[in-house]
């Protein structure tokens, strides 16, 4: 077996061993707390077991590789592969019974990503790309819708809700792109809004997040043809750890978004 296809075998098993828990606990949440003192970052008991299994699942079948959770945090060993994992991508909709979240794993190689796998537990799509190789939701290939007028386009504008100045920000750039857009929507999971541009359903989505929200769906729009950049149309590095705005879609609409936007 190729090497990159064992490793997204594994990946997968992973993130559909973490959907059995996931889709239990969909409707029977028992442990809800914070991250955060202003009480706005859920974490659950469900995120907890589900990136227990995927660890768990990842750590036996390659002992020797980095591994930084978003729970968990790292288990560094020094090895040119660091495994990415985000058992829940859009708490917030879960612990509310909004079925829009998802399971995020990537392998990097050398800080380059090279296989990434989002699994949305609720409606069992699984997305996946290994680099070079295209971007698929179930095994069907995918790629980005082709519009080319932000005003016939399907848009998701979203910001950071936890200060006021990207408060402020998101809520203009939600304004201007509404007036502009043919329909717009704020949907709250990063990765979920970002696969859902890479298979065409949405034309672009804008969004204040961090590089690990990126690190698997950025890999799957890319591998479908789109693209992502922050709000200056800028690429978005693997190094990037700060609070960043970005925009991802089709390569016709990019450039015209960031200039709406600026």
């Amino acid at each position: 077996m190729n090497d990159y296809n064992k490793k997204k075998k594994i990946a997968i098993q992973a993130v559909l061993e973490a959907e059995k828990i996931i889709r239990n606990g969909f409707l029977k949440l028992n442990n809800i707390s914070f991250k955060d003192k202003n009480e706005k970052d859920y974490v659950t008991n469900i995120d907890k077991e589900a990136e227990k299994v995927i660890i768990s699942l990842i750590k036996k079948e390659f002992p020797n590789h980095n591994i930084i959770s978003e729970e968990a945090g790292k288990d560094l060993k020094k090895s040119e592969y660091t495994w990415y994992i985000d058992p829940v991508d859009g708490t917030t909709n879960f612990v509310k019974r909004i079925p829009l979240s998802t399971t995020c794993i990537a392998l990097v190689k050398n800080n380059q990503t090279i296989l990434s796998v989002v699994n949305v537990p609720m409606t069992k799509e699984c997305y996946w790309a290994i680099k070079n190789q295209g971007a698929y939701r179930n095994n069907q290939k995918i790629t980005v819708g082709g519009k080319t007028e932000i005003e016939k386009s399907f848009a998701c504008v979203e910001w950071w809700s936890r200060d006021e100045e990207h408060q402020k920000r998101g809520l203009e750039v939600f304004n201007i792109v509404a007036k502009k857009a043919k329909k717009i929507r704020y949907l709250s999971s990063t990765a979920w809004d970002i696969c859902h541009v890479a298979s065409g359903e949405l034309d672009f989505h804008i969004c204040d997040t961090t590089f690990l929200d990126l690190v698997a769906p950025k890999l799957i729009l890319e591998e479908a043809g789109g693209i992502l950049t922050d709000e200056n149309n800028n690429n978005v590095t693997i190094n990037n750890k700060n609070i960043i705005k970005i925009i991802s879609s089709n390569k016709n609409l990019s450039k015209k978004i960031y200039t709406l936007i600026k």
